[in-house]
């Protein structure tokens, strides 16, 4: 049982895999396809219909049978929410083990006969196909009539057939499970898949993790790291003199050379305009409690969870603030960021999480903040990553900032080209009407 933790996941990716000697000349090829698609082929095989059709677990699970002349494979998969993570996994463990011990009824192997016949004769209307299929004859030594008698080959096939391929190629018992999610939210309960007892934890790279060495000592606490984080960056008194910062910076995304101007007062106004080709393209202003955002001139007031975590923005810093009444800090564990122990914070105003954040165990540095928020029904995600840290009048800034989810479809990465402290900003600039 391995696990990849994935920061502030609401969905784990679950893959339930083995190697396993599967030939493509095999002369049971036919029969374990036919089985394969039953059990998670198609939208209406079992897997599909337990775990998105009578459960709601997910948009869609499957399997696939995969034949090498060295090594194949069988794989079945999904994504599924954090809560039945583990109902997910024993429910594809269960669909592999029915499909082992009870025969396909007579409508079931009608129907995914079918289906396959109907795939395979729609394949050869791509000649790409039809040059594989010839490939493959030559290649595997098949004979040259192998795929002029598909057809027939599943018509044959029997309930018997597709019961002695499921019980040569399925092996739920010797299956590799691999689940990539929110470690806090899932992974607990799933040693019990594991034969022994015990869950693997690798970094996003395979690198393994010793779990053991992520545990924080008793005598460290919330508030000792956010006061070493706080010194690493200039100290309480330089962070407490800051009226107004101006950030500057550029990136490339997608082709586009985009330009951020971000502008700060203390303690609450922000104002953060983006241009693309000399066109404003987005516009986010926060002043105290409210906020509003525009795009290409048209503006919408936010409200609701959008608002709070636009206002969110707008603390630069929020560490300096904890200990206020409406600022607090909870330690939620350790974790490797980028080949770093990271100590996680989650730093909530007003009960309410403003971010849960990453600071370097040995420098105190931030490194990662990861921030989830709900738009409608749809729960998102987005990382921040900060890297080449610079000092400005006494305070450590990262000048470069990795933006990544949140919808994004690469990672955004945003250089700074300049950074100015306690600079004059009309207060125009965080008018919201």
């Amino acid at each position: 049982m391995d696990f990849v933790h994935k920061p502030g996941a609401v969905q784990s990716v679950i893959n339930v895999t083995y190697a396993l000697d599967f030939k493509p000349g095999a002369s049971d090829r036919v029969a374990a396809s036919i089985m394969n698609e039953m059990l998670g082929g198609f939208f209406r095989s079992r897997i599909n219909q337990k775990l998105r059709e009578e459960k709601a677990y997910t948009y869609g699970a499957g399997s696939r049978l995969v034949p090498d002349k060295y090594v194949g494979y069988f794989t079945t998969s999904g994504s599924f929410r954090n809560e039945v993570t583990d109902s997910a996994i024993h429910d594809l463990l269960f669909e592999i083990s029915r499909i082992r011990r009870e025969k396909l009824s007579d409508t079931e192997l009608a129907l995914v006969k079918s289906v396959t016949s109907g795939n395979f004769a729609r394949s050869l209307e791509s000649p790409q196909t039809v040059a594989n299929f010839a490939l493959n004859i030559a290649r595997y030594g098949l004979p040259n009539n192998y795929y002029d008698t598909y057809l027939e080959k599943i018509a044959a096939v029997t309930a018997d057939d597709v019961l002695a391929a499921a019980g040569k190629y399925l092996a739920p018992d010797n299956a590799h499970i691999l689940v990539v999610g929110n470690k806090d939210a899932v992974a607990e309960p799933l040693s019990k898949y594991a034969t022994n007892g015990k869950v693997n934890y690798y970094d996003i790279y395979g690198n393994p993790i010793d779990d053991d060495q992520l545990k924080v000592p008793a005598n460290v606490t919330a508030a000792d790291i956010i006061a070493k984080n706080i010194n690493a960056i200039g100290g309480k008194t330089k962070l407490n003199a800051l009226k107004t910062v101006k950030i500057i910076g550029a990136a490339d995304f997608s082709g586009f050379n985009l330009n951020m101007a971000t502008l700060y007062q203390f303690p609450d106004k922000m104002s953060m305009e983006i241009t693309a080709q000399g066109q404003v393209f987005n516009t986010t202003i926060v002043n105290g409690n409210k906020a509003k955002v525009g795009q290409m001139g048209q503006f919408k007031v936010l409200e609701g969870d959008a608002a709070t975590s636009t206002v969110n923005q707008a603390i630069l810093f929020p560490e300096v603030y904890v200990g206020r009444s409406d600022m607090k800090a909870e330690i939620k564990g350790m974790e490797i960021v980028e080949g770093r122990r990271a100590y996680v914070i989650d730093i909530l105003k007003d009960g309410q999480s403003t971010g849960v954040n990453y600071y370097d165990v040995e420098t105190g540095m931030k490194l990662r903040t990861v921030i989830t928020e709900l738009s409608g029904d749809e729960v998102i995600t987005q990382t921040v990553d900060y890297t080449d840290y610079k000092e400005i009048n006494g305070i450590k800034f990262p000048f470069t900032t990795k933006l990544s989810g949140g919808g994004m479809p690469m990672p955004l990465v945003m250089k700074a080209s300049s950074i100015e402290t306690n600079v004059k900003i009309e207060d125009a600039a965080f008018k919201l009407d």
